[in-house]
């Protein structure tokens, strides 16, 4: 083989190279620069999966861990409908690199949640099924249903 097509081969290859290190570490560097780590975007999308939820269906069902969060260009993403989800709850989040713009979707669906499983009863619930009758005892209701403190 000659040596210039040896050296070109070479020269090519290292360009490659250079080019793939150049957009991992340009994505690294916007992210640290400008923005989130994974595990910071991870812990925010989290939390306003669970304000969502618990304005939705009075839950807070996930943690940061639950999915990866993904940076996409310059945007993080996090979940995905899911309706094997803890209690069939699953939820897409998605913002800016340093957590602008956020766009949260949270799903529940019964597709794989046992029918005694479908959303728990909340405490008010639960005291109205015990005490009907008891439209404003005069007494805390904790004093009748203490147990049930621990709910929360």
């Amino acid at each position: 083989m000659d040596r210039r097509c040896v050296g070109k081969a070479a020269i090519v290859l290292v360009v490659i190279a250079l080019m793939g290190m150049t957009a991992c570490a340009k994505k690294e560097f916007l992210s640290r620069r400008e923005g989130l780590s994974a595990d910071e975007a991870a812990a925010l999308a989290a939390r306003l999966a669970n304000d969502e939820c618990q304005r939705l269906y009075e839950r807070r069902p996930f943690s940061a861990d639950l999915y990866s969060a993904e940076l996409r260009g310059t945007t993080w993403h996090w979940g995905r409908y899911d309706p094997a989800g803890t209690h069939g709850f699953s939820a897409e989040v998605s913002f800016g690199i340093d957590g602008s713009d956020p766009k949260i979707r949270v799903h529940w669906s019964s597709d794989q949640v046992v029918p005694n499983e479908l959303l728990p009863p909340t405490r008010e619930d639960i005291l109205e099924r015990l005490m009907p009758e008891l439209e404003n005892p005069g007494y805390p209701a904790e004093i009748l249903v203490p147990e049930l403190d621990n709910q929360k």
